[in-house]
């Protein structure tokens, strides 16, 4: 039986808010974020920093893994 393949997204947080991040994701059906940046951290936006994010994931439902 053949594997169906995933399809794989990118998104940047630029000047969203966390609430529309999160918001764009669920109008999307994202279940799970796969953080690849090398650095897991925003000075200029500490709600994208790492734990804050995925924190605010998973409030919503949605996997979030580091892999940076």
């Amino acid at each position: 039986m053949p594997v169906q393949p995933i399809p794989i997204y990118t998104i940047g947080y630029g000047n969203r808010s966390i609430e529309a991040f999160v918001a764009l994701l669920q109008a999307h059906d994202i279940a799970f974020l796969l953080d690849v940046r090398s650095a897991p951290y925003s000075r200029h936006q500490p709600a994208f920093s790492k734990e804050p994010l995925a924190a605010a994931l998973q409030q919503h439902g949605i996997r979030y893994l580091y892999l940076g």
